[in-house]
């Protein structure tokens, strides 16, 4: 596990000003538009994964276009790029970044960032 990265993601992520309530909606990856800057909102799930090619590309964890929006690590695209990033077992992967593990991710309250940063958080801890 590369605890430096999931303690850097959380506090990027908890830093940034996302319009929308500070909520990310966890039903896709990325929306029509990419965002370009904080303030932007791009509303999806992996939107926090996709929020972090911003503050990781030059390690290369990107975010491209690949028939569809895609954030891509090495040869790895979504999840199992997020696996070889943080260097975290699929399990742990669907835990942060897929919606259907978040119990209001359906509502349109959305999925805090708050609720996002802290799993990071805790799976840092508990593997400490």
């Amino acid at each position: 596990m590369n605890k430096k990265r999931l303690e850097e993601s959380a506090s990027y992520l908890e830093n940034l000003q996302l319009g929308r309530d500070d909520e990310f909606d966890m039903m896709t990856w990325w929306r029509e538009t990419v965002p370009t800057e904080p303030g932007d909102s791009c509303g999806t799930a992996a939107c926090a994964l996709g929020w972090l090619t911003y503050r990781f590309d030059e390690l290369s964890l990107v975010g491209q276009k690949r028939g569809g929006w895609d954030v891509t690590f090495e040869s790895s695209i979504n999840y199992e790029a997020a696996e070889r990033f943080f260097d975290i077992t699929p399990k742990m992967v669907h835990y942060i970044f897929d919606g259907e593990n978040y119990e209001n991710y359906l509502s349109s309250d959305g999925v805090s960032k708050e609720q996002v940063t802290a799993r990071m958080r805790d799976l840092v801890k508990d593997n400490g």
